[in-house]
């Protein structure tokens, strides 16, 4: 009898009695007929391929089946087990509920089933929960594809990505697949030989290439920026913070051209960050949409954000006041809290250098409708670390840098659920750490510290339908720093040379952000927006005084803006052209006591962007902006001996022109390269100097920065080897009309900046050397005194190990490998070589 036929009527007349059983069975009979055209009874490699083909829940009814089919190829094998008596023929018809009258010769059946479950045990088929998960991502800007299938190939076993574009395939037998991830308006990506390993968990993480420029996907937070906006944008996912092994933002933000962390000691010491030649309060850093930039300096210190409770870095490089509103003049960093909810129990810790503590336990999980996240991270140091330096005679000493100890504790919470169309998300942070304040090298301050707290609470309402999604966020935050500085009276006269302080500073925090976002057409897309902040601030001298600094201040502002994305597409050489025109209105009312200053500004800014190819491709991306950043509170409301604010002081003002080309090449591996050129130009750039009657006060000036950056990467076929290599060359000019400083270096501004690195990955194996050189750079406006290039090196790498159900992860870093003296900021040296060794387990 033909074997086809006999196949098919057998299916037709049984397998199993349940609607979802049957139905599996239908998806699976052609795949399984087309198989059975190639059966040959000599061929004990066919009856492993049909195996690993039958993976689905229904594996045993329709393997059954094939097996009958092909009993002379398997006959041999089972000859060789030595336990088939441990199987009863009973237990095993229960098993698979096959009645009597299924099919003639129902002990056959019996006998077939007995040897397939013998045959299962020979071969080692190893099934565990979990067996392939990974992320789906856009391959250019990073963010997560939500909805995105993934097929098993040549099967009917399928899934799609949930919020954070995660997905997963649970019980696949040992072998090798393959899988077809699409997503629409993407190109098909295709992952060949998958090799499943038991009790091993593996991790197949797909970036996805748009076949269309804009980013179709559901929006789960009004702070997800999509690659339509204007300027550069460069992301940090999770599981590229994790490979990382960083214990700071400013780690992480190193490796990117342009960038520059400004840091003063180590982990919990001051860490501040520059985006192409700007100053650090011309970086507007948002976690969830709250503004942490300190409202007297204008500020944002990185090391008081815990990085275990990051999903995502955003970080605009340029001018993006068109959508984020004043203090973005340079740039910004809009980081995103952790939004992952995996049924999964998980415990990190390290320990390091200079007694580096750090442990964080991790629920999260799904029940139903509801997602949770709950995490708590304790971080610690000594920080008393060697350095060296050059004394006033010129010769090098060694020291400790006393008083830089550091203790943190933070809180992470979210909850989500979701509705048939909507999600509603709440969320708190809970933030406290101290840190010793150890001064410079010749004004040392070993009894003063800082003290922060910061507590947010969020609430988020997501609404979507076909063509029109809407965002409702609020937020609230309640923020104090004090800072002090009180030595005994018996202190050396050394340790006096900073005066005796004790001040607090307090900030409430409340924003509305309503954003809209409407695709009229494959074309057009718009988004529109609104936000409100109110901000009060007030500071408290603890020492007797007549001045009390600001005292009390607040911040009204309302922003509109309104985002378009039009896109052509042509057949010529599969290229398109996008233009996405922005604009942004703000108005800020600045009040304290009965002094009142209002500000309107526009903000305008467009990109436009071409392309040519398609898995290799060239483009072309230019953008133009306007942003604004107006005086902090201390700018223009401060007070204290010979140091007071001018109300009068104009905000700062900048023009952002930058171009880049690039493009990736697939050439036994993957290669890309990109090229931009830059010019920032700030007019009425606040500065603060000596002034009349010796009096320090804030000026307006000018500056101008323009330079370029390029970085070339090579990945080797499966990511064996990564290379990369990164260049910036900066030119940051003085245009005060003084002739002293006019057209000077900016100082601290590093005139290069060269980063390398090399990844390797074998098995479950990585490896990391990263190379970091910073050019000089200039202490004084006038560029009288100046501070030499530097150099380091930092290896990290993980290894990972399972003992089903359990993932343990291993971790050791080496920064500064070369045991190097350097230092970023004058007399604030930077710890020589530094060690951490970690370990995270996951249930």
């Amino acid at each position: 009898m033909n074997i086809k036929k006999t196949y098919i009527k057998f299916i037709d007349k049984s397998v199993c009695h349940s609607k979802p059983a049957l139905q599996t069975g239908r998806r699976s009979k052609h795949k399984i007929s087309q198989l059975l055209c190639s059966y040959r009874n000599d061929s004990l490699n066919y009856f492993d391929s049909v195996i690993r083909n039958l993976s689905s829940p229904t594996f045993f009814c329709e393997a059954i089946t094939t097996i009958k089919l092909l009993l002379p190829v398997i006959q041999e094998r089972i000859n060789r087990t030595h336990n088939s008596e441990l199987v009863k023929d009973g237990m095993v018809q229960s098993m698979f509920r096959l009645p009597q009258t299924q099919t003639d010769g129902s002990n056959s059946l019996i006998k077939v089933a007995l040897i397939f479950l013998l045959f299962i045990t020979t071969m080692n088929f190893a099934q565990s929960e979990k067996k392939i998960d990974g992320y789906v991502t856009d391959f250019q800007t990073g963010l997560p594809l939500v909805g995105a299938n993934i097929l098993i190939d040549g099967t009917g076993i399928g899934t799609s990505t949930d919020t954070e574009g995660y997905y997963q395939f649970s019980n696949l037998l040992a072998g090798n697949y393959s899988l077809l991830a699409s997503y629409i308006g993407y190109n098909k990506k295709f992952i060949d030989d998958i090799n499943i390993t038991p009790g091993f968990l593996t991790q197949i993480n797909i970036t996805l290439k748009p076949e269309t420029y804009k980013l179709k996907r559901i929006i789960v937070s009004s702070e997800d920026m999509r690659k339509t906006t204007s300027g550069s944008i460069s992301v940090f996912n999770r599981e590229e913070i994790e490979k990382k092994q960083s214990q700071t933002i400013g780690e992480i933000l190193e490796e990117l051209p342009g960038i520059e962390v400004q840091s003063t000691g180590i982990i919990g010491s001051s860490q501040k960050v520059s985006i192409r030649g700007s100053q650090s309060n011309q970086v507007l850093i948002l976690l969830d949409g709250i503004p942490l930039n300190n409202q007297s300096s204008g500020d944002a210190d990185l090391s008081t954000i815990p990085v275990n409770i990051i999903e995502r870095i955003e970080v605009h490089e340029g001018g993006s006041s068109s959508r984020f509103g004043s203090g973005a003049i340079g740039g910004a960093l809009n980081i995103i809290t952790r939004n992952q909810f995996r049924n999964e129990v998980k415990l990190n810790s390290s320990i390091g250098s200079y007694g580096l503590k750090q442990i964080e336990p991790v629920i999260s999980g799904t029940f139903k409708k509801l997602n949770y996240f709950l995490s708590y991270n304790y971080l610690e140091s000594d920080g008393n670390f060697d350095y060296r330096y050059l004394d006033n005679a010129g010769i090098e000493q060694s020291a400790i840098r006393k008083n830089s100890a550091f203790e943190s504790n933070n809180v992470f919470a979210k909850l989500n659920y979701q509705f048939t169309k909507s999600v509603l998300t709440l969320n708190w942070q809970n933030f406290n750490n101290n840190r010793g304040i150890p001064g410079k090298v010749y004004g040392l301050s070993p009894f003063a510290n800082s003290e922060n707290k910061n507590n947010i609470w969020g609430l988020n309402y997501f609404i979507n339908s076909d063509k029109l999604s809407f965002t409702a966020d609020l937020k609230y935050s309640s923020a104090s720093t004090e800072n002090r500085n009180l030595f005994p009276a018996d202190t050396e006269p050394k340790f006096k040379k900073i005066p005796k302080y004790h001040y607090r500073y307090e900030v409430e925090n409340f924003i509305i952000n309503l954003t809209s976002i409407y695709n009229v057409s494959e074309w057009l897309n718009i988004t529109a927006g609104y936000s409100l902040k109110k901000l009060d601030y007030k500071d408290k001298n603890f020492l007797p005084s007549i001045y009390s600094q600001t005292s009390a201040a607040n911040d009204i502002s309302h922003g509109i803006y309104l985002h378009q994305e039009w896109k052509k597409e042509f057949d010529w050489l599969n290229s398109k052209i996008v233009f996405t025109p922005a604009i942004r209105y703000d108005n800020l009312k600045l009040e304290s006591k009965d002094l009142s200053r209002t500000e309107s500004k526009w903000s305008p800014g467009t990109s436009l962007y071409f392309s040519i190819g398609g898995t290799n491709n060239l483009f072309v991306k230019a953008n133009y902006s306007k942003s604004f950043r107006v005086p902090t509170f201390a700018d223009l409301f401060y007070q204290d001996i010979r140091v007071e604010g001018k109300t009068d002081l104009l905000p700062e003002c900048g023009t952002n022109k930058d171009l880049s080309i690039g493009g990736k090449l697939d050439l036994w591996g993957t290669f890309d390269a990109k090229f931009t050129i830059y010019e920032n130009k700030i007019n009425d750039l606040i500065v603060w100097r000596l002034g009349s009657f010796e009096v320090f006060r804030p000026f307006n000036t000018d500056a101008e920065l323009s330079g370029n950056e390029y970085s070339v990467a090579y990945s080797f076929p499966n990511d064996i080897v990564s290379l990369s290599y990164s260049q910036s060359d900066l030119d940051p000019l003085n245009k005060n009309p003084d002739k002293t400083t006019y057209n000077k270096i900016l100082p601290y501004k590093p005139l290069t900046s060269k980063k390398a690195a090399v990844s390797f990955k074998y098995k479950n194996i990585t490896a990391t050397i990263a190379y970091k050189q910073s050019g000089k750079r200039y202490v004084t406006e006038a560029n009288t005194v100046e501070m030499p290039s530097n150099e380091v090196w930092n290896f990290n790498t993980s290894w990972l190990s399972n003992i089903d159900p359990v993932q343990i992860k291993w971790k050791l870093s080496v920064l500064n490998i070369t045991n190097q003296k350097y230092e970023i900021i004058k007399n604030y040296p930077l710890p020589l070589r530094e060690w951490r060794f970690g370990i995270s387990i996951t249930y």
